[in-house]
């Protein structure tokens, strides 16, 4: 019985509203045929308690005249061949159609109808589950697809904001430093300028310091708007020749250190795949450049293939990350360093991965050193 249901909850709508119907209809006629028959059968029992006789005018069989409740009876048979065949149709119509409704459309429409009250609150906390090979189950599993959507793209906007509202401390906290120090210098022209107990070279120590805090303004604003623009990056996609792109990458990050050693090396099996070289190039050219800062002779850029995604592994032979700021490196704005390093590097390569469809995961290698895998979608 299990299996039947099973095979039946998978048929079409169409299909399976045939069946019910086909079937009520088989089972209707059947129905009316016994009625019918039974009508016949105490029609032919009143009939056979009657004496029979020849009508000497016109030679026909005349039965002797019925009591009042057997003409009730007889009649009554004909009313009934007539009227109960077409209650029996529409009692069969409604039968059937409750069955349809209870074995096809009353689970599935009630996880819609759930799902889109409780989508319409904003609610995402719940899940469709019909499981049918029908049009409602694929219907069904559609908006289970578009749930999930929805509620990665609520994730993503909440991240958004959250990194909006880092973005402005970060700002707000960075930008407090070079102010103090220019407000300090400004002030101590200001009073001691005037009484002309400032030596030439308090000034220029002064004007170089104020220098610096401008410079770092400059270079902080830059880094700002760097992520501004990353918010309406656009991902152009075509196909690259992995030959070239491996020859490109090798000729584009050979500059990118004087001292240190950076190899190449490309595992992939295909001859040609669909991506974004140039923000692919950017993600590799970050890793690259903080990588470099703190190798301690050799930087190494492997190029792999696994599934749908392009892993690029950028590792380094340096002291690798510090346990404490593993998880937090490629956060915005956050680094352990004093020397003017703001620490956007690694977050701007995560964004681009996301956009590319990937992941950025960070490690330690066993070894020793860090090691960081960008993975990119392709085609």
């Amino acid at each position: 019985m299990d299996t039947i249901k099973k095979k039946f909850l998978a048929m079409p709508i169409k299909k399976s509203m045939g069946w019910i119907f086909l079937t009520t209809f088989f089972c209707v006629c059947i129905l009316i045929g016994t009625i019918i028959f039974q009508m016949n059968r105490i029609q032919n029992g009143i009939l056979e308690r009657k004496e029979f006789s020849v009508n000497a005018g016109d030679g026909t069989w005349e039965h002797e005249p019925f009591t009042r409740g057997e003409a009730a009876v007889y009649y009554g048979c004909y009313a009934a061949m007539a009227v109960l065949p077409a209650v029996c149709l529409l009692l069969g119509m409604a039968v059937s159609s409750r069955i349809f409704y209870r074995l096809k459309l009353r689970e599935p429409l009630r996880e819609l109808q759930n799902g889109m009250e409780k989508a319409a609150r904003d609610d995402l906390d719940f899940s469709i589950s019909y499981d049918s090979e029908d049009e409602l189950g694929r219907l069904c599993r559609s908006m289970e697809r578009m749930r999930r959507e929805l509620c990665r793209s609520q994730e993503r906007t909440w991240e958004l904001l959250q990194q909006r509202r880092l973005l402005s401390a970060s700002v707000a906290h960075d930008l407090r430093t070079p102010v103090t120090v220019l407000k300090g210098y400004l002030d101590y022209l200001k009073e001691d300028g005037c009484d002309k107990k400032v030596s030439d070279e308090d000034i220029r120590t002064a004007v170089c310091g104020m220098d610096e805090a401008v410079k770092r303004l400059e270079r902080y604003a830059g880094c700002v708007q760097d992520i501004d623009r990353l918010e309406n990056v656009k991902v152009q996609r075509q196909k690259e020749s992995v030959d070239e792109l491996v020859q490109e990458l090798q000729r584009d990050i050979s500059s990118l250190s004087a001292d240190k050693k950076i190899v190449v090396s490309c595992s992939l099996s295909q001859t040609e795949i669909d991506l974004d070289k140039q923000l692919v190039f950017r993600v590799i050219e970050n890793l690259v450049q903080n990588a470099v800062r703190y190798a301690a002779d050799e930087v190494k850029v492997e190029l792999c293939g696994e599934d749908n995604f392009l892993l690029i592994r950028v590792s380094d032979d340096g002291k690798g990350f510090p346990p404490e700021s593993l998880n937090r490196a490629a956060d915005l704005f956050f680094t352990t360093e004093n020397s003017g390093h703001f620490g956007i590097g690694l977050n701007i390569c995560r964004i681009l991965c996301e956009k590319l469809g990937g992941t950025l995961t960070l490690e330690n290698q066993e070894n020793g050193g860090a090691c960081v895998t960008a993975a990119v979608k392709i085609f």
